[in-house]
């Protein structure tokens, strides 16, 4: 399991510092492209006698320099990483560490800027007192200081805020198995979410705890192509989210969206839809029109439209999905991934073939941001991507994309504690397939066959 350190975990330091390269790399081209342009502005604006300072003139220099490096871009910086990383607009839900990051982008950006092309010019021409390198030490120390104690107040203040008591043992469990299925560990996270919903059931077999952990449940079967026993724990979980809350709660409508995705999946269409719609109209009166929990319903009332032909109707719910999800998470969070990649589809089946590269590429960037280049779910895209390829005879294109799938196969199913599920299993087939496709039709038989002669998948007669 990946450790978090102050709630970020490796990838995110990684993503810090690749926000932190491209930080200065801005800083550095704004300096060259704008320090000619102010220099030739100072110098027509310069004093012809400059006055003459005295030490308050220079302490309330500093005093300047510290609020203008605090301040400025703090909050817009802010956003952008927010949105980089795929969380929450709302800062109550991201980690403080980030809030910091963002706060201190804010001032590697801004102050820089304003010392090279203003201060420092304006200092040489004599519009404004002189620093001494004393000054300049001191203002770095003082932002360092604010910085400091910021994030120390803030980590005290967060592990302050954390409830007294203990997590309880159903759902440390639960949340243990939520990140077991992520990271493909299916039987670990089965373990866990057996053992939650064990816990949950301590308490009475109708209740709140029960239902999440018999969904989490029914999540690991899905994956793994279990659909009789995830079926059962899903209707096992309504059971006791209405019992527990009430045929009209959120807790209802999660449980029937999750539930009517699964019909959908499995074909049973007239059992998907009229569950779908009592989701979404539960979730507009609980949590309004706009919701992310209403976006999540759209999307699926979206895919059972397109598993029917019914493109229009689909595609009019997933863009409403997508515009939800990009104004309530951001542009980069996972849950857009799902209707970008229908949306993509439905794209390719038009013959629009330019939008839907677009749409795939942009889910794939999402994907890897959210879960890694190894993972199942960015070969799933990367696969549906070679197909288009295919479509469009860009051979060379869909080449590298199947060997990827296969590549993110080899080494998911190398680890250890991890097993492919069925669904994994049967991309990676179609990947090989393609793949001797491409090598065929690009006059390359010989490496079709030794591909072949040194893999125990089945090829594919079509030529």
């Amino acid at each position: 399991m990946e450790e978090a350190i102050w709630g970020l975990t490796k990838d995110d330091l990684l993503r810090m510092g690749e926000i932190l390269v491209l930080s200065v790399i801005a800083v550095l081209v704004i300096l060259l492209v704008l320090r000619p342009v102010t220099r030739k502005v100072l110098g027509h604006i310069e004093a012809r006698n400059p006055p003459q300072p005295s030490r308050w003139d220079r302490w309330l220099l500093v005093t300047f320099l510290v609020v203008i490096c605090s301040m400025p871009l703090s909050g817009f910086i802010f956003d952008w990483v927010t949105a980089f990383f795929g969380l929450p607009a709302s800062e109550v839900d991201v980690p403080y560490p980030l809030e910091i990051f963002g706060s201190f982008l804010g001032v590697l950006i801004t102050a820089p800027l304003l010392y090279f092309l203003l201060i420092r010019p304006a200092m040489a021409k004599g519009l404004v007192v002189s620093l001494t390198r004393r000054h300049l030490v001191t203002t770095i120390v003082v932002v360092l200081a604010i910085f400091a104690s910021h994030f120390a107040v803030s980590l005290h203040v967060h592990q302050s805020a954390l409830p007294a008591a203990e997590v309880p043992p159903w759902e440390q469990h639960f949340n243990a198995g939520q990140r077991a299925l992520e990271q493909e560990a299916y039987s670990e996270a089965e373990q866990h979410f057996n053992a939650s919903l064990e816990a949950a059931e301590t308490s009475g077999p109708l209740t709140l705890e029960v239902s999440a952990s018999l969904t989490g449940l029914a999540s690991l079967y899905q994956e793994t192509g279990r659909n009789g026993e995830a079926m059962g724990s899903l209707q096992r979980s309504l059971e006791a989210a209405e019992a527990a809350a009430g045929p009209e709660s959120r807790e209802v409508g999660v449980v029937l969206g999750i539930l009517a995705g699964h019909y959908s999946v499995q074909g049973r269409i007239a059992e998907a839809v009229p569950l779908l719609e009592r989701a979404i109209a539960i979730n507009e009166k609980v949590f309004g029109p706009e919701s992310v929990e209403v976006a999540g319903g759209l999307v699926l009332l979206g895919l059972v439209y397109w598993r029917q032909g019914y493109n229009i109707d689909a595609e009019e719910l997933l863009k409403r999905s997508v515009s939800i999800y990009g104004d309530r998470l951001g542009m980069y969070h996972r849950d857009l991934v799902l209707p970008l990649r229908t949306l993509a589809r439905i794209d390719q089946s038009r013959g629009n073939y330019f939008r839907a590269e677009h749409r795939f590429l942009r889910a794939i960037s999402i994907l890897e941001r959210s879960f890694g280049g190894s993972h199942s779910k960015v070969a799933a895209v990367l696969h549906d991507l070679g197909e288009l390829y295919m479509d469009r005879q860009e051979y060379p294109k869909a080449e590298p994309a199947f060997k990827r799938v296969l590549a993110i196969h080899e080494k998911s199913s190398g680890l250890s504690g991890r097993r492919s599920s069925g669904s994994v299993e049967e991309v990676a087939n179609r990947a090989f397939k393609n793949l001797i496709l491409v090598l065929r039709r690009t006059d390359r038989q010989e490496e079709a066959d030794a591909l072949l002669a040194q893999s125990q998948r089945p090829a594919n007669s079509e030529e």
